[in-house]
């Protein structure tokens, strides 16, 4: 009997514990639900989309599409460029973009052709952008300081050898930014496609201080040669760290003619500290641009509607709250919003959206939300679900 009585306290905790998950998830399927009834998901993904991610800017840009089965290509209208076969796809300006086979980096056009081919059985290769790839030495973490060179995959040419420095990054300009020393944790870390599928992180355990200089497209320095940290880069902008000869370290914003300014408000300097502490090739270009009045925004990296604007002379023109982060699709003004989510892991924001009377168009689903430029399309990624959802009632 005792035996009996614990077999059913056991089962009545259980079913509690399983009402209660049904009950908090019941709020986010409904909102799904919501979305789905009302809006279109204009991109035929299927199942086994994991996450999707968008790559360029707002001239030029493509969405990336995470599967269990592979990577792809999608365009911001849902088209498919590549297809979901790959083990990588990049897109980082420029006319060119790049999937990785087991035994290939292809260099492709716009339109997906193929254009040029690298063995990535035989070399060490990470893409830069456009037609560009860096090839690393055989030891390439074991000994960073075996240098690298710059690949024209369309021609399969050497453009530019540097054997003594650590790696190179291609700026969203055209310009280079060349890393003379190694770098285990900012945004030059050396990012190589390994043949099981993931990127290397295996790096030596020294410490240096991480310095380069910068480089026009045909590899002529910059500013005289003058060596700084990049730490970000976007729009043609750059934020570095410049140390002067007292060992003194400040937050510079150059643009390729020189420095625009110098960072002064503590606002901003903690800014760019968390772009140095957390950046990396992902996140680097989501956080310095122009916006259509000429002033610079600084996107929280966090939160990329939660921005600071400067002028070229480094005067504080506003913050952008996210209350105010308004976009136009067609006639209807729409407003960016968020809600705070709390778990066992910690706080995690969420993102919505409503109209200008407040009404919610989309609910606080999504922990990634992004409005496609030139489209009535917004990218998403949630629990529920991942693509492109087009705002237009059904």
């Amino acid at each position: 009997m005792k035996e009996l009585r614990a077999i059913i306290i056991t089962m009545l905790i259980l079913t509690g514990v399983m009402w209660w998950y049904l009950i908090s998830d019941y709020e986010e399927i409904d909102n799904y639900n919501q979305t789905t009834n009302n809006y279109r998901w204009i991109s035929d993904l299927g199942n086994g989309v994991e996450y999707v991610s968008f790559m360029g800017n707002d001239e030029q840009c493509y969405i990336k599409v995470d599967r269990s089965k592979g990577t792809g290509i999608i365009d911001k209208n849902g088209i498919t460029i590549l297809p979901n076969q790959f083990e990588d796809v990049e897109y980082k300006g420029g006319e060119y973009m790049a999937a990785a086979t087991n035994e290939h980096w292809i260099l492709k056009d716009l339109d997906g052709e193929d254009v040029g081919f690298l063995n990535r059985i035989s070399y060490l290769y990470s893409y830069a952008g456009d037609k560009y790839f860096i090839q690393y030495g055989d030891d390439a973490f074991k000994d960073p300081s075996d240098g690298f060179v710059i690949i024209d995959a369309v021609s399969g040419k050497t453009v530019k050898e540097y054997n003594d420095y650590y790696n190179a990054m291609r700026l969203d300009d055209g310009n280079w930014y060349i890393s003379k020393t190694l770098d285990t944790e900012g945004i030059l870390t050396r990012m190589i496609l390994m043949q099981n599928d993931v990127y290397s992180g295996e790096y030596p355990e020294e410490e240096s201080e991480p310095y380069g200089f910068f480089t026009d497209e045909n590899f002529e320095p910059l500013y005289e040669g003058k060596e700084y940290q990049l730490i970000c880069q976007g729009d043609g902008l750059y934020v570095a760290k410049d140390t002067d000869a007292n060992g003194d370290e400040s937050y510079i914003v150059l643009d390729k003619d020189g420095e625009l300014f110098r960072a002064e408000d503590k606002n901003l300097i903690d800014r760019f500290e968390e772009y140095e502490w957390t950046g990396n090739y992902i996140n680097d270009t989501l956080t310095v641009f122009k916006n259509e009045d000429g002033n610079i925004g600084f996107a929280s990296i966090n939160n990329i509607y939660d921005i600071v604007y400067y002028g070229k002379d480094g005067n504080y023109n506003g913050t952008n709250e996210l209350s105010e982060n308004s976009y136009t699709i067609g006639n209807k003004n729409l407003i960016v919003f968020t809600e705070e989510e709390k778990d066992e892991y910690g706080t995690s924001i969420k993102y919505g959206i409503k109209d200008k009377n407040n009404n919610v168009v989309l609910p606080a689903s999504y922990y990634e939300l992004i409005f496609l430029p030139g489209t009535d399309n917004i990218m998403v990624n949630s629990s529920m679900g991942c693509g492109i959802i087009r705002l237009e009632v059904n």
